[in-house]
């Protein structure tokens, strides 16, 4: 598998390849994607976050608290 600096590296080196540059490349976690993606693009202002799957990032299942955008 490769680590978060290693595909990090390789997006860069892609963007820089394809484009000619690079905007910044943040390495995030895969249930905070998750978590993010749906509070952020719901309406509500907080909100309890439950992401479950199979084994994302080797776990399955987290909780979370969202609130005014954080």
């Amino acid at each position: 598998h490769n680590t978060p600096s290693e595909i990090k590296k390789d997006i860069e080196n892609y963007f820089e390849y394809v484009f000619g540059h690079c905007p910044e490349v943040h390495c995030i976690d895969h249930h905070t994607c998750h978590a993010a993606s749906s509070f952020y693009l719901s309406k509500f202002k907080s909100s309890n976050i439950i992401t479950i799957d199979f084994s994302g990032d080797n776990m399955c299942t987290t909780l979370g608290f969202g609130n005014n955008k954080k």
